[in-house]
């Protein structure tokens, strides 16, 4: 709810990310040119929509092989029309990110953020305080969503990595290059929630 509230492109990038994620199984399952040009047409619009869509595809990186097998090299094909549907972007953000200072110093730990982001998938921003417990229920039907995925690997890994991934790579390039890249900003992590909802939902 807190999300759709929002008039602006976080509605766009997390249907995006999710279309992407779902695509890429997708052609994992039944290959064909149509998947493959979808899934790259997809991906290009979603890192158009917004950068935290680069997280995603960051993540799929260690997923697509597993995934594809042989096939391997038509995802990167088809990440590399992504990064071109992207190109014409990359100038004015490549500016936004030299005018950034360097010195960024996250006031807060992996698990602050973790904790953060949980809170906010289950309640949205400033939840009522009479539902604090609601989000731990939600972290439990996440984790039972995860426990039941035992038998089908392929799809629990996906979701996992699609949810953990991002988050350790925005926080670990923000404290490695000292650029504020939003390790804190829970509205970004749009893009990760389609995978706690399906867990949740599992």
């Amino acid at each position: 709810v807190w999300y759709s509230q929002e008039a602006r492109m976080y509605a766009l990038v997390g249907f995006l990310s999710l279309a992407s994620v779902c695509l890429l199984i997708e052609v994992s399952r039944r290959p064909s040119l149509r998947l493959w040009a979808l899934y790259a047409v997809v991906t290009g619009l979603s890192l158009l929509s917004h950068y935290f869509a680069f997280l995603v595809l960051l993540a799929q990186l260690p997923l697509a092989p597993w995934l594809l097998g042989r096939r391997f090299k038509e995802w990167l094909g088809a990440a590399v029309v992504a990064g071109l549907i992207y190109l014409p972007w990359l100038p004015s953000q490549w500016h936004q990110l030299a005018r950034a200072p360097g010195d960024y110093r996250a006031a807060f730990g992996l698990g602050e953020i973790a904790q953060q982001l949980l809170f906010t998938f289950s309640l949205g921003e400033g939840g009522p305080e009479p539902l604090a417990w609601a989000p731990w229920a939600f972290l439990g039907l996440a984790g039972v969503g995860l426990i039941s995925l035992r038998r089908r690997p392929q799809t629990g890994g996906v979701l996992l990595c699609w949810l953990v991934l991002p988050v350790l790579i925005v926080y670990s390039l923000s404290r490695l290059t000292g650029l504020d890249l939003r390790a804190g900003g829970r509205i970004y992590y749009i893009v990760i929630l389609g995978a706690f909802v399906l867990l949740v939902a599992r």
